[in-house]
């Protein structure tokens, strides 16, 4: 819940923290491009880094569909000091208006 809860929360969002969550939301309607598939991955895993120390081993792997306003994100992680397997989070944003 701890993952999805960094990936929703919007930059800003959290009063005295502006760096705490991501850019998911804001990157719903940018251009498609590598780089932004790129760019989003890179964000989400720092602000992952930054804002959950329970979690290592951080792959997040995204796609961008332009003709549907649609971004998918798959997380992977694995959790510190529980021999667990991998865990995984798909999160799938999409404009609430179509």
């Amino acid at each position: 819940r701890s993952v999805k809860n960094i990936i929703f929360t919007i930059l800003g969002e959290k009063p005295f923290e502006p760096n705490f969550g991501s850019v998911i939301n804001q990157s719903l309607f940018d251009l498609n491009t590598n780089l932004s598939e790129i760019r989003v991955s890179d964000e989400i895993k720092q602000s992952l880094l930054n804002y959950e120390p329970r979690i290592d081993n951080i792959v997040a792997t995204t796609t961008i569909y332009p003709d549907s306003n649609e971004l998918n994100c798959t997380v992977q992680y694995d959790i510190v000091g529980i021999p667990a397997p991998t865990q995984e989070v798909d999160v799938l944003l999409f404009p609430a208006r179509v």
